[in-house]
């Protein structure tokens, strides 16, 4: 359990912005990204400042005291109780580690149990592995939308409906 124990969420600030932009602009997060736009630094600064953030959050994911990447939940539909998760490591040095699935979970986790949302869906691209390996571990459906995108989706019953399974595998190793 010690992965997940020291992983912590915190919500995006002007303080991280910085931050995020460079991460977000390196080639190794941008080829898994839709949006591939270089982003400048006053229109990172001004995307957040018109941020909607009661329907889009964003959180810096740290693992014990080091920032490791970006989780999010956006487009939150309250009354349909849905939204759109997102996530990447923009620290290299954790790429390809443990702590990835196990943020992923706890932000699953959160969309269920704190925002009490039923259903998750978002686009993936289909030459991103990794994620389609996680969110296929995690208990996502996929589908194809078209030779480059896959739809990946998960409701809240079929995450619980997996969870001795999961917890299993993600904890029975710790």
């Amino acid at each position: 359990m010690s992965y997940y124990n020291n992983i912590h969420f915190a919500d995006l600030s002007e303080e991280h912005l910085e931050m995020l932009r460079n991460w977000r602009n390196t080639d190794e997060v941008k080829q898994f990204l839709v949006n591939k736009n270089h982003i400048k630094a006053d229109e990172q600064i001004k995307w957040f400042a018109e941020l909607d953030k009661r329907k889009n959050i964003y959180y810096i994911v740290y693992y014990e005291n080091t920032a490791i990447g970006c989780a999010s939940l956006v487009n939150i539909d309250y009354k349909k109780k849905t939204a759109q998760p997102g996530f990447f490591i923009g620290n290299i040095k954790f790429r390809n580690h443990p702590v990835a699935v196990f943020s992923v979970y706890k932000l699953i986790e959160r969309a269920f149990n704190d925002l009490k949302l039923n259903h998750l869906e978002s686009v993936v691209l289909a030459e991103n592995k990794s994620a389609i390996q996680l969110y296929r571990f995690l208990g996502f459906g996929l589908t194809p939308i078209n030779t480059e995108l896959m739809n990946s989706k998960i409701s809240r019953k079929q995450f619980y409906n997996n969870q001795s399974v999961i917890k299993k595998k993600l904890f029975g190793n710790c």
